[in-house]
């Protein structure tokens, strides 16, 4: 009796593979068939084919037979291109084909795809037999007889492979894969057997037996068609548009050329470089290595369809539990193969004769390899019914020239051991790409290892494994694994309960900081009208109740008002030609006090008498940004320990790219200017801030491009473009070449030019330069390259500390890379930048200031260019700990070339950032990195930095350094103690 769990898995075995196209129920045993049935002929057949060039081995030379594997290796290449790719096109058009059984679909599918093949086949094969009738004296005889073998082999081979394709496009997979399966061994050795009475076998007679066993096996096939294809067809009008079906698989016909062509590149080079003996021994190997490979294909030849089926109908849980399961049993079935041909690789070779025992090492790496590969599940298959085809193909196109180039390397020193060391690292290099691509793009985990890791789960939950330690690793390593590795994605490390319209109540001494902050960025912005006129209002700082108490000339700003985390209700007001945002609004304070501009969008509450109040609350909104509250709140963090801009609640009302600082400073400066003449507010700042300023650096992160980091990441970008179906970038190859010979090319010296074009508007920057031993990439350049950047600064731009990667909150490693960097410079480091911007808002600013850094500009978001702290202007951060500001100040990143993403204008981003701080004042950080000036590897960015500085000088754009800025914030300590704000 089989118990209940055994019941269900066969129930669930029966549901998901068995299941005919109309999903009527059927047997246990016809279920068995269907499911393993077609792996068990396929397997048997490959057997019997084994015998068979076991029989041609036995009766021939292996030159004869390396000829004939070579005839047969380019046949199936062509035949099976010839066939459109139409099997794995089918599992594309299952709902169409299959399982709404629509005949029309299915007659202009078959019948448009017979017109194409034959047409391409007999171009082909007439191709062939025209050079080998008209140059026979040009040719070796062994080629001519080939070029004829072809010539009539080519429309056998490629009817066979048609007739699969759409008998498992009518969803009929098992049907006429006997005759395939075991028609041509039996044939071929019955036709090896009776020629060897007659002679030794010679490479013609080996292949007119390929072609007579061919011949019958085709035949067989098509009476197959007729019998449960086109019989069902008939009297079937196909309608015009079904060509669309044909067009539709033309990229699926590419990437089954391209893999085809892969899987032998290796074969056809050692066929190229070494003797026709050798590539027979290799060939062997990996026909012996295809009946690996024919358990993976066979299996999910017989259920694909059903695989495509269930894409469309399961959700993806269960559709990846599904596929899971599918993928174990391959496995397990693939491993079996792999031990027999791993263990007794010499023996079973050496049937052969003792020479083929030469490739045995080649057959343990290659099965090793495969092994891997469908281990990781059927990811092409997947990703061609999620119409990703494009993706494969160019996967494909890598492992093509992956593979070529190291075969072409290794086979001349390695031989047959080379061509698979090359094939193991193709496949197994866009086999894992391609895992990660699924994983990405579709969201399923398939491979075994998931599979694996899950049932382990499930057992330590029901209790069967009592060992706390393998949980806890695992549920770590499966938590690591569902992270997405991009640097823009949200992670959730901690499961943090957080209501994002919760309250934060602010003290007294919270809002006068903010005030203080909002004074202290005026000394950057305004001009000396307006700080004189700052420091002569009566600004005061009050309870929420005693705002209504408020007469005369005063500015109250209430100082108890809580704040939600997410903007309240954001509204936009005109203000000297352009549109202040203004978010979380206050009250009336009574019924005599007036909105201002209007009701509809108030920025001000104004009494009779002439007292002002804000109608949002600002100092509230300017405490929480400069305190970093989002940081504290929001436990998403990217790869980096970086809040993620995605993760921002400012993100979705658009709050994250507004200076709010900046906005509450004009408001503030607008007011009293109009208070002053006993006037309301005019919304305008005539004669009270000054032109931008522009804070200009650069990360030298980069200055030279022969290192070994940098030329891999751009070999990685010649490929990146095919992960999008696009051509690679192989004008790339020449920048390897040229930065080997020249390595300051592109980098140290596209910086020494942005200094030039500096000096040619009159401005001046910073350079923080990146030394140090490890961390991300590490300090890649080397201090040589840092010395030859320190002879060529000129003087008036300054040296800054690029804090390394493994420096972040490492008291010793950071004092190392500063004593370094001020024994290089000959002189205290006091400003800096964090290396990937990794640097946590709240606490590294303490870290630094105890280090003696008393200029920061570390703070910005990762990727995307405006204000992370909702200021375009220096200040200074707090210690909440201790209620004081820290000796550090602090110019958040506005403005970085890496932020802009693929198709956006980063002038006009630029402009349309410094177009409104024209308007309102403000300080702007703008960073650009050795190599994005005038470098062909970023085309992109090419010509950007100039345009900006001329944008900029033409709109007389100011220039500050950080020496400028300290030395005006200790200046500002001194005036800061006047009347300039007074408390309740």
């Amino acid at each position: 009796m089989l118990g209940p769990r055994y019941r269900d898995f066969i129930g669930a075995f029966k549901r998901f593979v068995g299941a005919p196209v109309d999903q009527r129920p059927i047997s246990l045993s016809t279920t068995i068939f269907v499911g393993g049935g077609g792996v068990a002929m396929r397997g048997l057949g490959m057997a019997l084919m084994f015998a068979a060039h076991l029989a041609m081995a036995w009766f021939s030379a292996p030159s004869d037979l390396g000829n004939y594997f070579i005839l047969i290796g380019v046949t199936n290449i062509v035949a099976i291109t010839g066939s459109l790719g139409l099997g794995p096109a089918a599992v594309r058009f299952v709902p169409a084909f299959a399982a709404q059984q629509r005949r029309d679909l299915q007659a202009g599918y078959t019948y448009t795809t017979l017109k194409v093949t034959v047409a391409v086949t007999l171009l082909v094969s007439g191709a062939a037999f025209l050079v080998a009738a008209i140059f026979p004296h040009e040719l070796t005889r062994d080629l001519q007889v080939g070029l004829f073998l072809f010539a009539i082999l080519l429309p056998l081979t490629t009817l066979q492979s048609v007739s699969l394709d759409l008998l498992r496009a009518s969803g009929l997979p098992l049907q006429g894969q006997t005759a395939t399966s075991f028609m041509p061994p039996v044939l071929v050795i019955g036709g090896a057997i009776v020629a060897s009475q007659f002679g030794q076998l010679s490479f013609p007679v080996i292949g007119s037996i390929a072609c007579v066993s061919a011949a019958l096996t085709a035949i067989v096939q098509l009476d197959s068609l007729r019998r449960l294809i086109f019989r069902r067809l008939v009297g079937v009008t196909p309608q015009s548009e079904l060509f669309k079906w044909v067009r539709t698989s033309l990229p699926i016909m590419a990437s089954t050329l391209v893999f085809v062509s892969a899987l032998s590149i290796d074969w056809l080079v050692v066929a190229s470089l070494t003797s026709v003996a050798q590539s027979a021994i290799y060939r062997v190997a990996l026909y012996l290595l295809s009946i690996q490979g024919v358990v993976v294909t066979t299996f999910y030849g017989v259920v694909g369809t059903y695989i495509s089926r269930h894409y469309h109908q399961q959700g993806k849980e269960d559709y990846q539990a599904f596929i899971r399961k599918l993928n174990a049993v391959q496995v397990l079935a693939t491993f079996v193969v792999f031990l027999v041909l791993f263990c007794a690789a010499g023996p079973i070779l050496g049937i052969y004769g003792r020479d083929f025992v030469a490739g045995a090492v080649s057959l343990q790496i290659l099965a090793a390899t495969w092994l891997l590969r469908s281990s990781l599940g059927p990811q092409e298959m997947l990703l061609n019914i999620a119409a990703h085809e494009r993706i494969v193909t160019m996967v494909h196109v890598l492992a093509v020239v992956l593979c070529m180039v190291f075969s072409l390397a290794l086979v001349p020193m390695y031989g047959m051991t080379g061509a698979a060391i090359a094939h193991a690292i193709a496949w197994a290099g866009t086999g894992v790409l391609l895992h990660q691509i699924v994983v990405r793009k579709l969201g399923l985990r398939v491979a075994f290892h998931h599979f694996l890791s899950d049932w382990l789960l499930e057992r330590i939950g029901h209790g069967n494994f009592a060992t706390r330690p393998l949980k806890a690793m695992l549920e770590l390593v499966l938590m690591a694994s569902r992270r997405i590795s991009d640097d823009g994605a949200v992670r959730h490390p901690i499961a943090k309960s957080m209501d994002r319209c919760s309250d934060r109540p602010m003290s007294q001494e919270s809002a006068e900081y903010a005030l203080q902050e909002i004074l202290f960025a005026a000394r950057f912005i305004a001009t000396e009208k307006g700080l004189r006129l700052l420091h002569n209002t009566r600004i005061r700082v009050v309870p929420g109740e005693s705002v209504r108490d408020a007469r005369g000339p005063e500015i109250v700003l209430p100082a108890d008002i809580s704040t939600p985390l997410t903007p309240q209700e954001p509204r936009q007001i005109p203000f000297n030609g352009t549109f202040l945002s203004l978010f979380n609004p206050l009250p009336r304070p009574g019924g005599e006090w007036q909105a201002l501009p209007n009701e509809a969008a108030p920025a001000w509450w104004r009494h009779p008498t002439g007292a002002l109040t804000p109608a949002w609350n600002m100092l509230g909104n300017v405490y929480d940004l400069l305190t970093f509250r989002e940081d504290a709140e929001i436990a998403a963090r990217d790869r980096h320990g970086r809040l993620p801009t995605a993760a921002s609640v400012r993100t979705p009302a658009g709050i994250g790219k507004v200076p709010v600082v900046n906005e509450a400073l004009a408001l503030l400066l607008d007011a009293i200017a109009a208070m002053e003449r006993g006037l309301a507010p005019t919304f305008r700042l005539d004669g009270l801030i000054e032109a931008p300023a522009l804070v200009l650096s650069h990360d030298c992160d980069l200055l030279r491009g022969n290192d070994v980091i940098t030329q891999a990441i751009r070999a990685y970008r010649i490929i990146r473009p095919c992960f999008r179906a696009r051509a690679p970038r192989l004008e790339l190859l020449g920048k390897i070449f040229a930065n080997y010979r020249h390595p300051y090319r592109y980098f140290l010296d596209d910086l020494i030019k942005m200094l030039a074009v500096e000096r040619r508007f009159g401005y001046r920057s910073i350079m923080y330069v990146l030394n140090g031993t490890g961390g991300r990439f590490g300090a890649r350049s080397g201090l040589g390259a840092v010395r030859k950047l320190l002879e060529q600064v000129p003087a008036g731009w300054e040296i800054g500390i690029h804090y390394n990667y493994d420096t972040f909150h490492q008291p010793a490693r950071f004092a190392s890379q500063k004593v370094e960097i001020e024994a290089l410079i000959g002189e205290a480091v006091t400003a800096g930048r964090a290396h990937y911007l990794r640097f946590d808002p709240r606490k590294s600013p303490a870290f630094v200031a105890e280090r003696g850094i008393r200029f920061d500009e570390s703070i910005g978001w990762p990727h995307q260019n405006g204000y992370k702290a909702g200021i375009a202007a220096p200040f200074r951060p707090l210690n909440e700990a201790v209620g004081t500001r820290l000796e550090v100040i602090e110019l958040p990143l506005v403005f970085m070339d890496a932020n802009l993403v693929e198709g956006e204008d980063g002038y006009l981003t630029f402009k349309n950032l410094f177009g409104h701080l024209e308007k309102i004042g403000g300080v702007i950080s703008v960073l650009f990195h050795p190599g994005t000036f005038a470098n062909p590897e970023r085309p992109d960015l090419e010509g950007l930095y100039l345009r900006i500085l001329e944008f900029a000088n033409e709109a007389r754009a100011r220039n500050l350094m950080p020496s400028d800025i300290i030395r005006i914030a200790a200046e500002e300590r001194v005036m800061a103690t006047g009347p300039l704000m007074q408390k309740s």
